[in-house]
């Protein structure tokens, strides 16, 4: 049975009507439930109910972005974003030595509106990458928590004076 093609006038009301039924879902279910993510360190309802949102900030930034409508996040959100990101999609030890890639040294997240900062690092060139909160070191990228959210997915550009170091990050980190 092929699906029903919406009218244009639909698209936006039928989108909208199914955000509201995954929300009424993701609301009335058990947030410990076990369930299969893509997240081997999560395996319940409550990783999927978080990543939602992280998601659903991203692309809405990029359907604003592409009408040249404004965009805004909670500066909370954005930073449980960033932290949901750093958390789940940093190169594990399969994939440094899959790639075989690492970090030359840590890099530096700063949050410049919220006084946030997170480091991330290898503990050896053979290791995970891994974060922590504060920074351990000077800003290698400094931003709102906003424009860091982006900029982590490659929506923004932010200024950065260690470019090599950048470019190690995302070659071990699932930022797209």
């Amino acid at each position: 049975r092929r699906p029903v093609r919406a009218e244009p006038d639909d698209l936006v009301p039928r989108f909208e009507a199914g955000a509201e039924q995954l929300i009424d879902v993701l609301r009335a279910a058990d947030q410990n439930a076990p369930v299969w993510t893509w997240f081997p360190g999560r395996q319940d309802i409550g990783f999927i109910t978080r990543h939602q949102v992280q998601e659903a900030a991203v692309h809405h930034f990029d359907a604003a972005n592409a009408a040249g409508k404004p965009w805004s996040i909670d500066p909370a959100v954005a930073a449980d974003c960033l932290e949901e990101f750093l958390t789940c999609s940093l190169g594990d030890a399969d994939d440094v030595l899959r790639l075989g890639r690492s970090m030359s040294s840590p890099i530096v997240l700063t949050a410049t509106d919220i006084g946030s900062s997170w480091t991330v690092f290898q503990a050896d060139p053979s290791a995970p990458l891994l974060w922590t909160p504060n920074a351990d070191g000077p800003a290698t990228v400094p931003g709102t928590v906003p424009d860091l959210l982006l900029w982590i997915y490659g929506r923004v550009q932010l200024p950065t004076d260690e470019p090599e170091r950048v470019a190690e990050f995302r070659r071990l980190s699932s930022t797209n």
